[in-house]
């Protein structure tokens, strides 16, 4: 019963962890400036779509911080993150073809 209460609270703990830095992140976004600027053009997307994504962000994260949508939210923020992952990739590739 120890050993099961232990994996609880690690599995608590990780979520926590997790939810906090999308929250960073999704707070860095609604924050702006010309980092978050440059930031966005580097990627490639245009400037005014880093509200929308804070806003995507943040409701992923509340939806995988109440229990009853937890899975919901994990699908999703790992669509979100995957997403991230393809936009970054695929600005990498285009902008290593150009040299």
């Amino acid at each position: 019963m120890a050993a099961s209460k232990k994996i609880v609270w690690v599995g608590w703990v990780l979520s926590v962890l997790a939810s906090l830095l999308f929250l960073f992140s999704a707070f860095i976004k609604f924050k702006g400036g010309p980092d978050m600027d440059q930031a966005m053009t580097h990627l490639g997307l245009p400037t005014p779509m880093v509200l929308p994504l804070g806003i995507l962000e943040l409701t992923c994260v509340v939806i995988y911080l109440i229990p009853a949508t937890s899975v919901l939210g994990a699908i999703l923020l790992a669509g979100y993150v995957g997403g991230t992952r393809s936009g970054s990739a695929s600005t990498c590739a285009s902008l290593a073809s150009r040299n």
